[in-house]
């Protein structure tokens, strides 16, 4: 039995090669990493949640599983779960992991994240072309509340097939830009300035290569800077 290890995103890019072992074990800091796995007709045997970087397992009787940038693993499409629109959906996910975020604040760099303000920014000037959804937990949402967008809670199960209905999504270095960007759907990154040679190395730098994303850069001062990038690369799509 081989294992998969880390975060959704981690482990999306992984399913095409577990679907084929049909059975792996799971290291995940996301608390729903089995049933999310299992939607996807792979069985877990073994399940172990970690909630912290020092928490999590340094080494693995398993032999890891390879992963895909673009996997073929069956996304149901077409279910209107971000509900019937007359104009293309915009996906936002202004947030990033409470495991990422932890680190990276303790270490005095930028936490993932994207303000109410700029997504306002955004839908002042893209309302009368796109509709915007924002995804998010019930208790990340509760403070968002964004005249012209809608948010949406669901199940982790169901986020792919949700995310396949955008036409292109906004988002942090979080398991939906992963998620989108194997999809192709078009994808913009607000990442924080430093260095991160997994995220770039896994996470950005082929889907850059491929012409799937971009990626706005920013320090503490910046994040709003890079929004006025992305309506250019709105308007480009």
């Amino acid at each position: 039995m081989k294992c998969m290890i880390g975060g959704i995103g981690d482990i999306f890019l992984s399913l095409e090669r577990a679907q084929k072992e049909k059975e792996c074990a799971v290291y995940s800091h996301f608390p729903r990493a089995k049933q999310f796995v299992e939607s996807f007709g792979i069985e877990v045997p073994i399940f172990n949640y970690f909630d912290s970087i020092d928490n999590m397992p340094r080494s693995f009787s398993e032999e890891i599983v390879g992963y895909d940038y673009f996997p073929k693993i069956g996304v149901q499409k077409g279910r209107q779960l971000l509900g019937k629109s007359d104009k293309p959906i915009i996906g936002i996910h202004p947030f990033g992991s409470k495991l990422s975020n932890d680190y990276w604040k303790k270490r005095g760099m930028p936490i993932k994240h994207i303000s109410q303000e700029n997504i306002r920014y955004l839908v002042d000037k893209f309302s009368d072309r796109f509709d915007f959804v924002i995804f998010g937990s019930k208790s990340e949402l509760c403070s968002y509340n964004i005249e012209g967008t809608y948010n949406i809670n669901l199940p982790i199960e169901d986020i792919p097939s949700a995310v396949s209905e955008c036409f292109c999504v906004i988002a942090t270095d979080s398991a939906i830009k992963t998620m989108s960007a194997a999809m192709r759907i078009p994808t913009f990154v607000a990442i924080g300035n430093y260095p991160d040679p997994l995220r770039d190395q896994k996470f950005l730098i082929p889907y850059i290569q491929m012409g799937v994303m971009k990626v706005g850069a920013y320090s503490h001062e910046q994040e709003q800077s890079i929004f006025k990038d992305a309506s250019k690369w709105i308007n480009s799509l």
